[in-house]
């Protein structure tokens, strides 16, 4: 009797690391997809059909990956934000336990308003356009609500830990309140986008506006 082939084999071992690959890299041409025609178009505007031919998937791929739009769009803040898709605070990220470690509170301040002008040239545009479709979109409202939350959240933490010293006629929640409102992407796109201000400016009028309200 004639043996099988695949009898007399070694059974290999299914590797679904390049599944696993590809799928991470379908799953970023939507993001980066999404966030230029969201931008350029309107979230309105903007289809799942749209997305999936810009990135060369299917729109049920998107819909099983993301849910709709609205959960593309919490990917595009998120991923936006932290410049990349590590599960890791922006409080927590080397660069800002780095500037908590500096003893120098006005020096600290700087640098902070430093960082906090670099993340809302980089997400502002993105927040900004959340903003705007949250009125007409359930699920935008949604979202916008939640990332509020997450900033009074952060806010709060980062001046529990860095700012903690600065003003001891003001509390820790006064000190949050202060850094959420001149530091947000809201009086960034204000100044910046609306008002034409260079990042150069703005970055320089918020290591004094800082200054003055938390140190001076």
């Amino acid at each position: 009797m004639q043996m099988s082939s695949r009898s007399s084999s070694p059974p290999r071992s299914y590797d679904a690391r390049g599944r696993q690959a590809d799928a991470g890299a379908r799953r970023q041409r939507v993001i980066d997809s999404a966030r230029e025609l969201f931008l350029e178009r309107g979230f309105a505007a903007t289809s799942i059909a749209d997305v999936a031919e810009a990135a060369s998937v299917s729109p049920q791929m998107i819909y099983a990956s993301f849910g709709g739009k609205a959960g593309i769009l919490a990917r595009v803040v998120d991923i936006t934000a932290g410049g990349d898709d590590e599960n890791v605070l922006l409080r927590e990220r080397p660069a800002a336990l780095a500037t908590r470690a500096i003893d120098d509170p006005r020096e600290r301040l700087r640098a902070m308003a430093r960082q906090a002008a670099e993340l809302n040239e980089r997400v502002g545009p993105v927040l900004a356009l959340v903003d705007s479709a949250s009125s007409a979109d359930e699920s935008v409202g949604e979202l916008r609500e939640r990332i509020t939350s997450a900033i009074r959240e952060d806010t709060l933490a980062v001046a529990r830990t860095s700012l903690y010293d600065l003003r001891p006629d003001r509390t820790t929640e006064e000190v949050a309140d202060v850094l959420r409102t001149v530091a947000g992407h809201r009086t960034w796109h204000s100044l910046v986008v609306e008002g034409g201000w260079s990042q150069g400016r703005y970055t320089t009028w918020l290591e004094d506006a800082l200054a003055r309200l938390l140190l001076d």
